[in-house]
């Protein structure tokens, strides 16, 4: 084998940078969306949290001064200048907020109209301040002057200006002065700069064939040779600011004859990762392999005061057969591409095997990533080569020929692409598509990468088909249940899509291939009456309705608790606060029967509580109605009714932007309820934990009897006739298979 070392990345936090050459101060307004640090990268600093609004506002003198260890990624920052590679980031702490309508999530971009002022009061009053005589002809003195010179319709406002190290070190003081001079610009105080530079591996490699060269150089002279504008000695100092490397190590297959593929062994890493003291961290499995694939993991924070190491990544070079620059995702084909079949779907899958077959001659190695202090990278530097070679005494590493491994690839997409159209070409197609096309999928996804399953119904689907045990049985994931050949091609898995399969599937375009194979099943007669279908399996609206209405448990299927709807536990935990809110505070409690009041503790008594049995049995006069939602043939019989899902999403957790009157009963719980909860989870977390969060309510709304019969401003209301409370019903749980179109008959 070959070893290489080479330093991936540079992040440098100080509150005074000092440099060797020239660097660009940037007073445009930032033209991205994001912050220029707005991913979490594994570096802290230590922040002091200003004094309560209680300490202020009694005068009380504050007694804490406890730290709290921040990452950068949630403090605001803009961009300030750069020095080729070596981009600059200015933070503000101060302004550190959770968004006001989603509560909990930190805003890390600087808004525009603050920058301005930023750049306006404190920045261009300082570069006026360092500029040197001969520079005033080139340099604008606001930013009124820039706006004048390019127009109104020019959107590249702003000016580079160069300036040297002593002019930037004055700079940084005259910053602090004019935040000092105005008590409305102390928002920007505390403000520190973080540098970096981002994949400069290339630059910085030292290998054994330099080593065989007579060459002694290591990857941080490369680092310091290939950027010498920076002040290195002066980064290097703790008392000046905190510098971090990403010392990487690659071993790459050196063998004339064949091209091998190196794939990391899981148990080895393991031990090497408890070893040094890291975090159990994420795992990623090869194809969906047990025993290969890769890790990454944060150091505790006992070891990292020690050693001075963050993080630590370790994965097979393999991966850069498909990886897109810029850290665009890998597959541009979607879940719904593949229900279609459409060019897209064929267009990446042809691209994929295409990229397969001709890696076959390649050779492809591992790495692993350290971030680190860097001292600790220099002396990590210092034999690391020989200790690379002591560590693959342990056999870390499984040689494949790159032949057998990406042959293996292709197989496997070719064989998977092949059940895909084979899928597609069925008549009438399978009423679980969605759910077979996101199973395959995730398996194209997982040959390369390890995707993240954020989808509920992607998650019991793996759950059913037993992905972790088969992989403990096999050392690789398989499908053994598939069967080609058989109407229920997955057995295993639910045998028919819900609405946010479909969704999630082409939404309409779904909607209207299931409807269409749906209707070869739909009977348009009543159908004889039976203890299953108790109105006949197709009876009209206004015998559903009169049902629902007089005899609700008759013509409704027994609501029986399932382990599988507790699957997600925040989704639970807001469930079950929604359902307590919603019967104990906002309910009447003149319309219970006493003691029969509901016990909620858990999702099971939850949802059970919303049981027609359970509301017989506690409620006075209770009064329900029925519903037409996404039943068959209910588009000609009256009225449309929203579906559970709709509820959900528009009333009982109504998202941050709604409009909610002071008079109205929502607005208690959006101040104090379950509502408040809902929106802070929907500030602190990202978008696919969001979109998991809604696919597992919208499972538990699609599995409940009912709901009460809310507006926007009633939570609760009463029937005129019987002065109870209204209940909405679950069309899914009507013992019918569609609505026909008729008068009402006689025998009801």
């Amino acid at each position: 084998v070959t070893i290489s070392t080479d330093i991936d990345s540079v992040i440098y936090v100080t509150h005074e940078l000092h440099i060797s050459g020239i660097m660009k101060i940037l007073t445009g307004p930032l033209k991205k969306a994001k912050a220029p640090i707005n991913h979490h990268n594994h570096v802290y600093v230590k922040i002091l949290p200003p004094p309560t609004e209680y300490q202020q506002s009694m005068g009380i003198h504050r007694t804490d001064w406890e730290s709290q260890r921040t990452p950068l990624s949630r403090i605001p920052n803009t961009h300030f200048g750069e020095i080729g590679d070596f981009k600059v980031a200015i933070f503000f702490p101060r302004l550190m907020h959770q968004d006001d309508t989603n509560r909990r999530r930190w805003i890390t971009r600087v808004p525009d109209v603050v920058h301005a002022l930023f750049v306006e009061m404190v920045l261009y009053p300082a570069l006026r301040k360092v500029g040197m005589k001969h520079q005033n002809a080139y340099w604008s003195h606001s930013p009124n002057d820039v706006r004048n010179r390019d127009g109104p319709n020019d959107t590249n406002t702003g000016k580079a200006y160069p300036v040297n190290n002593s002019q930037l070190i004055d700079l940084q003081g005259y910053i602090d002065y004019f935040i000092a001079q105005d008590a409305e610009l102390a928002m920007f105080g505390s403000w520190f700069l973080v540098g970096d530079i981002r994949g400069c591996k290339q630059y910085t490699t030292v290998s054994t064939e330099h080593r065989a060269k007579g060459s002694k150089s290591t990857a941080w002279d490369a680092l310091r040779n290939q950027y010498p504008a920076l002040h290195w000695n002066h980064m290097l100092n703790p008392g000046n600011g905190a510098l971090h490397l990403d010392l990487g190590v690659g071993i790459h297959p050196d063998d004339e004859d064949t091209a091998y593929v190196g794939v990391w062994r899981l148990d080895r890493l393991r031990e090497s990762y408890d070893y040094g003291g890291f975090l159990s961290g994420r795992v990623h499995h090869a194809a969906q392999m047990l025993n290969c694939g890769g890790m990454q993991a944060e150091m505790s924070k006992s070891m990292e005061w020690a050693t001075h190491v963050n993080f630590r990544s370790s994965y097979n070079l393999s991966f850069e057969v498909v990886r897109r620059d810029g850290g665009r995702p890998v597959y541009y084909c979607k879940d719904g591409d593949a229900y279609s079949g459409n060019r897209t779907y064929l267009q990446c899958m042809e691209k994929k095997i295409k990229l397969f077959r001709k890696a076959r001659e390649k050779g492809f190695g591992v790495r692993d990533e350290t971030r680190a202090s860097g001292l600790a990278v220099r002396s990590m530097l210092e034999g690391a080569i020989e200790k690379a070679y002591a560590f693959l005494e342990s056999d870390p590493i499984v040689w494949i020929p790159s032949r057998v491994w990406f042959g293996m690839l292709e197989r496997r997409y070719r064989a998977i692409r092949a059940t895909q159209l084979q899928l597609l070409r069925r008549d009438p197609l399978p009423s679980n598509l969605g759910i077979l096309s996101a199973v395959l999928m995730h398996m194209v996804r997982a040959a390369t990468i390890t995707p993240i399953v954020m989808k509920a119904y992607l998650t019991h689907a793996l759950q059913d088909l037993h992905q972790a045990e088969q992989m403990e049985m096999w050392g690789m994931f398989m499908i053994k249940c598939l069967d080609l050949r058989n109407d229920n091609i997955m057995p295993l898995v639910e045998g028919e899509d819900d609405d946010q399969v479909l969704r999630d599937c082409g939404g309409a375009v779904a909607r209207k291939n299931i409807a269409q194979r749906r209707m070869e099943r739909f009977m348009r007669k009543k159908g004889q009456v039976t203890p299953e279908f108790p109105l006949g399996e197709n009876p009209t609206w206004e015998e559903l309705n009169s049902a629902v209405k007089n005899k609700p448990e008759v013509v409704m299927r027994e609501w029986v608790w399932n382990p599988v709807y507790d699957g997600h536990a925040d989704a639970a935990r807001l469930f079950v606060k929604m359902s307590r809110h919603i019967w104990f505070q906002a309910f009447e409690q003149d319309h219970f029967r006493a003691p029969s009041i509901p016990r909620i503790i858990c999702l099971e008594d939850a949802m059970k509580a919303w049981s027609v049995r359970a509301i017989f049995a506690s409620v006075l006069r209770p009064s329900f109605l029925a519903s037409n939602a996404d039943i068959e043939g209910a588009t000609r019989q009256g009225k449309a009714s929203a579906s559970f899902v709709s509820l959900r999403k528009n009333l009982l957790f109504f998202p941050p932007t709604a409009e909610i009157k002071a008079t109205s009963r929502w607005k208690t719980l959006m101040d104090y309820g379950y509502i408040r909860d809902y929106h802070r989870y929907l500030g602190e977390h990202g978008e696919e934990h969001i979109a998991a969060l809604h696919d597992a309510i919208d499972y538990i709304f699609n599995h409940i009897h009912c709901l009460p019969c809310s507006t926007d401003m009633k939570i609760w209301q009463a029937s005129k006739d019987t002065y109870g409370p209204i209940f909405r019903t679950n069309p899914a749980f009507y013992k019918i298979r569609g609505l026909r179109k008729g008068a009402r008959t006689k025998e009801t």
